[in-house]
C-alpha cells in the first residue's frame, strides 16, 4: 500500500504487555499508590533509598555507565535481588515508557545526548 505524499514521517506505537501491566498496577497498590489503571508501557527501574538516585551498573570494565530500564517485572527484580545484597533499602520504581521518552525529549541536559 502506497503512503499519501503527505505522510513523511513514521510514528511508533509501544504496545504493552498485558501481564507487565497487571504486574506493575499491582506492584504500585500494595506501595500505597491509589492508582485504578496503569496506561502505557510500564519500565521497571531500580532505586536506592528515596533521594539516592537509580542503581547504574557497569556491564564490563570498559563500558560507561549505565541505569537499567526493564520491561520486564522479573528482569527488575533479579537485579534488585543482587543490589539488595548491599543496599537494603533499594527497591523498585516504575515509569511509563511514553513519559521517559518525552522527558528525555524536552530536557535540554548533555547527558542524555551520550
Amino acid at each position: 500500500m502506497a503512503l499519501p505524499k503527505s505522510a513523511n514521517r513514521v510514528i511508533f506505537a509501544f504496545q504493552p504487555d498485558n501481564n507487565e501491566v497487571e504486574q506493575a498496577l499491582a506492584f504500585l497498590q500494595q506501595n500505597g499508590q491509589q492508582i485504578a489503571e496503569f496506561r502505557g508501557v510500564p519500565i521497571f527501574l531500580c532505586q536506592v533509598g528515596a533521594n539516592e538516585g537509580y542503581v547504574s551498573i557497569k556491564p564490563t570494565p570498559q563500558d560507561e555507565e549505565i541505569i537499567p530500564a526493564f520491561l520486564s517485572m522479573a528482569d527488575a527484580m533479579v537485579l534488585l535481588n543482587q543490589v539488595k545484597q548491599q543496599f537494603s533499602d533499594a527497591t523498585i520504581q516504575i515509569a511509563d515508557l511514553d513519559k521517559m521518552l518525552q522527558i528525555f525529549h524536552e530536557k535540554d541536559d548533555e547527558w542524555l545526548t551520550k
